[in-house]
């Protein structure tokens, strides 16, 4: 048995890393960035009006109780300009600030008779209130999300703001989970006193999906050369020497696959017999190899 620091180690230096596929950035809530998002421009990237009202030339003397209406400006309209300093522009939520404004007077403390807008009585005003000034989120060129940032559905509206369609992320890693055990007995199924459920095999499928992991399986296999056979079934037969009951076999097959390849062994150990089951994407071969050698290495050292 190791220890768990020295599992984590294990573990930690043979990461496999995997591939990057562009994707579609509506697809990628939950997935990993494997390169860092920009800005295409200032954000906002205008002085963007944040409330319906009027929009004044505001100096620190105190403003007017009427406002002759210039003109309307609603969101989407091309940039307008104030002429008259004594005047107004009726403005909508979202719209550009018409240039020589500096204050939005809200809609609600403004009532607009005959063009003109008449202010509330005692109403006090400040400049650049109701206004979200160009660039205050983040400027043109800046990082808004680093490579390794896991994709939430509130990053879409940041990916999208930033004119981009598609995203490059981490693939999906396949996760199989082998459970055995002939005690174990599925929900659903009839079960007797000295049996009990299989939990944590679907326990594991369920936290794993939750972490956005969705290509996983669970199975489970029953003692007794169920592993051999469970490999057999899904991967192909192979020959046993004749008169040799399965139970006594040693040795290992190997099947290859389009993307896979799987290998089967059952080996004598200090304690009895053991059967293992691995299956390898053909990209990490060679990593894992060396995580092999450096487990034999640690058998080796334990004998």
């Amino acid at each position: 048995m190791i220890s768990s620091n020295q599992a984590s180690k294990l573990i930690k230096n043979n990461l496999r890393k995997l591939k990057s596929k562009k994707i579609n950035a509506m697809d990628s809530v939950g997935s990993i960035l494997r390169e860092d998002i920009s800005a295409e421009r200032n954000q906002p990237p205008f002085d963007r009006v944040t409330m319906d009202g009027i929009a004044i030339n505001y100096s620190k003397t105190k403003i007017q109780c009427f406002y002759p209406i210039q003109s309307t400006h609603f969101a989407g309209d091309a940039p307008k300009k104030l002429i008259k300093k004594n005047q107004c522009i009726e403005v909508m939520t979202g719209s550009v600030l018409p240039a020589n404004t500096n204050c939005v007077i809200p809609i609600e403390c403004v009532k607009i008779e005959n063009q003109t807008a008449k202010i509330k009585e005692n109403y006090t005003a400040k400049r650049w209130q109701f206004i979200h000034k160009e660039g205050t989120d983040h400027k043109k060129g800046s990082v808004v999300l680093k490579k390794g940032h896991r994709i939430t559905p509130i990053d879409i509206a940041l990916i999208l703001s930033c004119g981009r369609e598609k995203v490059t992320v981490s693939d999906t890693p396949k996760i199989r989970i082998l459970s055995t055990g002939s005690e174990l007995i599925p929900t659903g199924k009839k079960i007797l006193p000295h049996q009990i459920r299989i939990t944590n095999g679907p326990s594991m499928i369920t936290m794993f999906k939750e972490q956005y992991f969705d290509d996983c399986e669970h199975f489970h296999l029953m003692d007794d050369r169920n592993l051999m056979d469970f490999a057999m079934k899904k991967y192909g037969q192979f020959k046993l020497p004749e008169g040799l009951p399965k139970k006594e076999w040693r040795g290992n097959y190997l099947w290859v696959k389009n993307t896979e390849t799987i290998e089967y062994i059952s080996a004598n150990i200090h304690d009895g017999h053991a059967e293992y089951l691995e299956i390898v994407g053909k990209l990490y071969e060679d990593k894992m190899a060396i995580y092999n050698e450096e487990i034999g290495k640690w058998l080796d050292s334990r004998e």
